[in-house]
């Protein structure tokens, strides 16, 4: 009678190693799934590097990123510094916009807005400590005008929201972005 509540004991033991295990090997398996679908490749799929490309607005019936306000056009650009540092510019529409600057994980490490810029254009540097370092031994005539955001990853990507809430003023966003640019930069 004794020897039965230690069956069960090890019994229990054992089942609890096994599923344990499964637990294990169906995680790491599946590991390479997830690894893949961080935000930097999810926002490659809207077009080349180094270009603000349009995202689908909600709705669109195409897939998008979570998370957006319809009455928003938004594109995005993808950057790895390992080309160099990166310069986004453009002249922006008289209404209200955004440009975020994220990390390949998706997390929003800078953010500016129109009302940061005034009536200048659009101008910011992104670059790692070290590119900072060369451009400053030999900076462009406009470096005090530039908005520096020193990154600390290799890649990233640049949101720009533009305020859209009917047809026209989605023309106009894209006509915008059409002038605008998001490209390597000169080191000096």
């Amino acid at each position: 009678m004794e020897g039965v509540p230690l069956m069960r004991l090890v019994f229990a033991i054992v089942f609890g190693l096994v599923l344990g295990g499964i637990i294990h090997i169906v995680t790491v398996l599946g590991l390479p799934r997830f690894a893949a679908d961080d935000a930097f490749t999810r926002v490659a799929g809207y077009g080349p590097d180094y270009r603000f490309n349009p995202i689908p607005r909600p709705g669109s019936g195409t897939p998008t990123l979570p998370l957006l306000d319809p009455a928003f056009a938004q594109y995005v650009c993808r950057f790895d510094l390992e080309d160099g540092p990166v310069r986004i510019r453009g002249a922006m529409p008289d209404t209200f916009w955004t440009v975020a600057v994220f990390d390949g994980h998706g997390v929003n490490t800078y953010n500016l807005s129109d009302r940061s810029f005034g009536q200048k254009p659009l101008d910011i540097l992104v670059a790692d400590a070290e590119q900072i370092a060369q451009i400053r031994e030999n900076p462009p005539a406009d470096f005090n005008d530039l908005i520096i955001v020193d990154w600390k990853a290799d890649d990233g990507f640049a949101v720009l929201r533009i305020f859209a809430p009917n047809a026209s003023d989605q023309r106009d966003a894209d006509a915008s972005i059409a002038k605008a640019t998001c490209q390597t930069a000169p080191l000096g």
